[in-house]
């Protein structure tokens, strides 16, 4: 149990990290953007399709399969999410956001915490 423990908390922290760098990485790039969909304004999101290109055009991945499975391990970490938490992710035209533009990102050590007593709870 102890040794899953370990396991999920340095997973966990290091998609932290990388989804920081890869967050400052598209601020700086300006690819985060306010974005229209019927009648409602989705502030500080971005196309799945966009993330994709970027993360492969800024060598942090090798292909769009990779890209792809790295968007999936971010919104599985609570880094990035749906705008209407509807979707995984998925190399679409569907929005996402970085839970740090909207609040929600829990910090490292509560939402390690929190996921080692989940374990803890349904081995």
């Amino acid at each position: 149990q102890a040794f899953k423990v370990h396991q999920l908390q340095d997973k966990f922290v290091l998609y932290a990290v990388q989804g920081e760098r890869i967050y400052n990485a598209m601020v700086r790039a300006r690819l985060i953007h306010l974005y229209k969909s019927g009648l409602r304004n989705h502030q500080a999101c971005f196309p799945g399709t966009v993330f994709v290109q970027f993360l492969v055009e800024s060598g942090e991945c090798s292909t769009t399969e990779d890209a792809v499975r790295l968007g999936g391990e971010l919104v599985s970490n609570g880094i990035l999410h749906h705008v209407d938490d509807k979707h995984h992710f998925k190399h679409e035209n569907l929005l996402y956001r970085f839970r740090y533009d909207d609040g929600t990102y829990q910090a490292k050590r509560d939402a390690v915490e929190k996921r080692s007593k989940m374990l803890y709870l349904y081995p």
